[in-house]
């Protein structure tokens, strides 16, 4: 019987570890899921919730029914301390009370061995849009959620910085709910999505916004440098010289994958040390064979995949069918 230890809970992890539990029988593997969080977090609909505090609930969603009927698949809440690429074992620090304050929580140590191992541990962002890595627990979560929302109602103009998916979700959920405010969307670039290669929905998404009310202002970079969201007028000024008024700055640029697993070990590092390399199969990209069984899927490998969620559970669907096929005794397919 093969092991496959899946670390992170998000879209890809989910799916690899659905997707092996489904074309895998009991007996040819067992699946481990080790997230450190004890539900999961729709980051996606998160942008719904910093605007709409009543949709809060639909994005904390427990992880109770995700394996029903796979006997085979354990969920482990806990977080991973170190991967030992050569002796092939993973070892984590469970918590049996993740979802309640640090406090009261009981921890436990433990390693494991494995067959194959599938790295899924996203990325961050700026929180509220994803939860600071440091925070377990949905009432620090909530609150969080709940106060970028009480202070986004106070601001008649709001500046969204970023063009790329996140803004422009940003953006459409701030005026949808908000018809009378100003919403201002930024970007650097001349073209929404300029890091996608999508060209026919750039107009689409750019008539739509329009449509809406949202006011675009691009090709335009702040002299201002904004690491986190800030609420209260500023008076911002690009560096072309144009003045922009806004009550609210929501930052919706700065992803920054999650490769702390494999930072010890900087070959396997693409030149700018933000992503983990991998080749086609999504394999880490690396001479070494005890590598050979170690994968990353999503916003932590440099994949040429889009960082989006869609894509990334389509990355798991298709990593686990081609695990499968290889315990199988067939070779990796491509991604």
């Amino acid at each position: 019987m093969k092991h496959i230890i899946v670390i992170g809970g998000g879209p890809a992890g989910v799916a690899a570890a659905q997707h092996a539990a489904k074309k895998l029988s009991e007996t040819e593997a067992k699946i481990t899921l080790v997230e450190k969080r004890g539900f999961f977090y729709h980051s996606v609909g998160a942008l719904r919730a910093m605007v709409d505090t009543s949709f809060i609930p639909n994005i904390l969603i427990p992880y109770d029914n995700i394996f029903k009927g796979y006997s085979h698949v354990e969920l482990k809440f806990a977080t991973v301390d170190s991967i030992s690429y050569d002796t092939k074992t993973v070892t984590f620090t469970s918590t049996n009370l993740l979802d309640d304050p640090p406090e009261s929580a009981t921890t436990q140590k433990e390693t494991l061995s494995y067959d194959y191992l599938i790295i899924a541990t996203g990325s961050s962002y700026l929180s509220p849009i994803k939860p600071s890595k440091a925070v377990f627990n949905r009432e620090d979560i909530i609150k969080d959620l709940t106060l970028t929302a009480e202070n986004i109602k106070k601001a008649e103009r709001v500046l969204v910085i970023g063009g790329g998916a996140v803004g422009i979700e940003m953006a459409g959920e701030l005026k949808a709910y908000y018809p009378d405010k100003k919403i201002m969307l930024l970007d650097s670039n001349e073209e929404l999505l300029s890091n996608q290669n999508v060209p026919k929905l750039r107009p689409c998404i750019k008539e739509a916004l329009l449509n809406l009310g949202v006011e675009l202002i691009l090709g335009q970079r702040l002299t201002e440098r904004f690491t986190s969201h800030q609420f209260g007028t500023k008076s911002l000024v690009t560096e072309d010289g144009t003045t922009i008024e806004s009550d609210a700055q929501l930052v919706c640029v700065g992803m920054i994958p999650n490769i702390d697993l494999m930072k010890d070990y900087p070959e396997n590092l693409d030149e700018n040390g933000r992503f983990i390399k991998v080749k086609d199969t999504m394999q880490v990209d690396s001479s070494w064979s005890y590598y050979e069984n170690v994968f990353v899927l999503g916003d932590a490998s440099d994949h040429p995949t889009p960082k989006l969620a869609y894509w990334a559970m389509d990355q798991g669907k298709h990593l686990a069918l081609s695990i499968a096929a290889n315990i199988y005794t067939l070779p990796f397919e491509l991604g």
